[in-house]
């Protein structure tokens, strides 16, 4: 039996496909990211368990960025962290930390206030039903 060399493969294809975090065009002009995954469509894509493992190492890097970034994070209920945390997923820190008046009012448990806030908002616009379920999140706790 021959045992195929699967750690000179690794080794090499790093190599000759290099690295990229981000999603670049390929000399093909596919969607590529990592060492060389064709993400276009009829490209190999990602698998949902491979989505699911990225999902999950998004959402630990995002709660500890909620940690690190508000002081009342411990204070809050499960559920209010869950909508913060789900905020920042969507939006990125920067842009959760311009709601400056929600997050005030979160910091003073004035969580009626905050879901008022958060519903004023652009994101409010854009993403209306998602906003309205996070606001009343925050809002019952």
């Amino acid at each position: 039996m021959i045992i195929f060399p699967i750690k000179e493969a690794v080794k090499s294809l790093k190599s000759e496909e290099g690295y990229s975090s981000t999603c670049y065009l390929c000399t093909a002009g596919a969607h590529t990211v990592g060492h060389g995954r064709n993400i276009s469509e009829g490209g190999v894509g990602i698998s949902k368990k491979e989505a699911e493992y990225l999902l999950k190492n998004d959402i630990k890097r995002v709660l500890k960025e909620c940690e690190e970034s508000f002081v009342f994070w411990y204070n809050l209920t499960p559920n209010r962290q869950r909508a913060l945390l789900e905020i920042c997923f969507q939006l990125g820190m920067p842009a959760l930390k311009k709601f400056k008046k929600a997050l005030g009012a979160v910091h003073a448990q004035d969580y009626e206030l905050a879901s008022r806030e958060f519903l004023n908002s652009k994101w409010a616009k854009q993403t209306p039903a998602r906003a309205k379920r996070m606001s009343e999140l925050i809002k019952e706790g």
